[in-house]
């Protein structure tokens, strides 16, 4: 049956069906978008605040060490304290030479072990690091449908020369979201 043959009841419920239908499908649309955004925004926000905090944990340190602040003695410096700093803000970090070589984590000590292994910064990160005006790169990567995130900067003595690099990385946990957008 044509549309137009039917009654004019029957054409305006069915108009108002579609039209129902329709706006759901755009509001559904819209709220998923928005559900993105905000989870993107909350990552985003929570990282910076991460190194806002390690930083300031590693500045201070760096301020109260009896070693001499030298890139060649990070290691010493962090040895026992990295630790600690990684209990406290509940996140793995990675400090690195100038050159990207690893010199001490929280997952190994590597100047312990030969075996336990930490890759050097990739060079096409080091380069991005580098020619950022901020000093800072934030790589995002995906493994095994998961987000990862890795940011990467300059950690500086007082006198604003550039120490080393560190890694915090971030797994960006969307269980959440996925719950509400579900049971949306």
């Amino acid at each position: 049956m044509p549309f137009f043959g039917q009654s004019l009841r029957t054409r305006i419920f069915l108009s108002m069906l579609l039209l129902i239908l329709g706006a759901s499908v755009i509001m559904g649309l819209v709220t998923i978008s928005q559900f993105k955004n905000e989870a993107q925004h909350y990552h985003d926000e929570r990282l910076d605040s991460k190194q806002r905090s390690i930083n300031e944990h590693l500045a201070f340190v760096l301020r109260t060490t009896t070693y001499p602040v030298d890139t060649d003695k990070l290691h010493l410096i962090f040895k026992e304290r990295i630790f600690e700093i990684k209990s406290i803000h509940k996140q793995n970090i990675y400090i690195y030479d100038l050159e990207g070589e690893p010199l001490i984590s929280t997952n190994v000590s590597l100047l312990a072990t030969e075996d336990a292994k930490v890759n050097p910064i990739d060079p096409n990160i080091l380069h991005e690091l580098k020619n950022s005006s901020d000093q800072h790169y934030i790589y995002k990567s995906k493994e095994q449908n998961q987000r990862f995130r890795s940011f990467y900067y300059y950690r500086s003595d007082d006198r604003s020369k550039a120490l080393g690099i560190v890694r915090l990385p971030y797994m960006e946990d969307d269980s959440v979201l996925k719950k509400d957008i579900n049971a949306y």
